[in-house]
C-alpha cells in the first residue's frame, strides 16, 4: 500500500523529532492513518478501491457521498488519480443529461 492519500494532496508521510526526557533528536516519521477501502459511485455504477486517510473518509461521509464530494471538493486539493476520476464521473453525468433529455 502507498503512503499516500488517493484523494488529498497534502496527506503523505513527514519527518521529525523523537526528543528523549535527555533531549535527544533522533529522525522518525510520522505516517499517515491510511486504509483500503471500496466506495461505490452512483454515477458510474461501480465500486471504486481507494487508499484513503480517516480524515478524508469522514470528509466523503459528510459530504454526502463520493460524487458529491468530488462535486464540492476544488481541484487544487486533489491528486491526479482523483482528479481523473473526478473527471470520468462528470463525464458520465453529462452524457446521461444528454441521454435524458
Amino acid at each position: 500500500m502507498s503512503r499516500k492519500c488517493d484523494i488529498f494532496a497534502d496527506k503523505g508521510v513527514i519527518t521529525g523529532n523523537n526528543v528523549s526526557h535527555a533531549n535527544k533528536r533522533t529522525k522518525r516519521t510520522f505516517r499517515p492513518n491510511l486504509q483500503r477501502i471500496r466506495l461505490f459511485s452512483d454515477i458510474l455504477n461501480e465500486k471504486i478501491r481507494l487508499d484513503i486517510s480517516t480524515k478524508a473518509m469522514r470528509t466523503i461521509d459528510f459530504k454526502g457521498g463520493l460524487d458529491e464530494f468530488f462535486k464540492k471538493t476544488a481541484n487544487r486539493k486533489l491528486t491526479q488519480k482523483a482528479l481523473k476520476l473526478k473527471r470520468r464521473i462528470f463525464k458520465k453525468e453529462k452524457k446521461d443529461a444528454l441521454k435524458i433529455a
